[in-house]
């Protein structure tokens, strides 16, 4: 009993375009698919008639060596999507994504760079000694990241 792994964690986005570009040049995930998805069983999730959603699917570099898992799945809802209220980091539901990265500073920049914002720059976290960021990617969903000094 139990699960046997992380498939993904799946985003609704307003750019599809756009944040697929920023996931690909910032943290350099890479783009295994990307698709046109329609019917039944998406007018049952989306609780609309005739739902289209554009899917685009990101791997880490693991996640394609390993055939699966560490995926990004980018989704856009043809038509109106939803309030997208502002989120405050400690908000009750979906909190943030981390992403084990290799030079914090470098990966911080390219995300300010590339439209994101910064929330807190690289710093140590004294238990540990790794280094610890946190930013938010071009739609305001919040992203740590963080380089283990080990």
């Amino acid at each position: 009993m139990g699960i046997d792994g992380m498939r993904h964690i799946g985003i609704y986005v307003r750019d599809i375009k756009g944040m697929a570009a920023f996931y690909r040049e910032t943290l350099g995930l890479i783009e295994v698919a990307n698709y046109t998805d329609s019917g039944v069983h998406l007018d049952t999730i989306l609780k609309r008639e005739n739902a289209k959603v554009t899917i685009c699917k990101l791997v880490t570099s693991y996640g394609k060596q390993n055939g699966s898992g560490d995926m990004v799945e980018l989704i856009e809802v043809e038509g109106d999507c939803g309030s997208g209220q502002e989120r405050e980091l400690y908000d009750p539901g979906l909190s943030h994504i981390a992403f084990s990265v290799k030079d914090i500073f470098d990966v911080y920049d390219s995300v300010i760079r590339h439209g994101g914002q910064g929330v807190c720059a690289p710093l140590i976290v004294k238990d540990s000694g790794n280094y610890l960021a946190f930013c938010r990617d071009i739609e305001g969903n919040y992203l740590e990241l963080i380089q283990n000094q080990s």
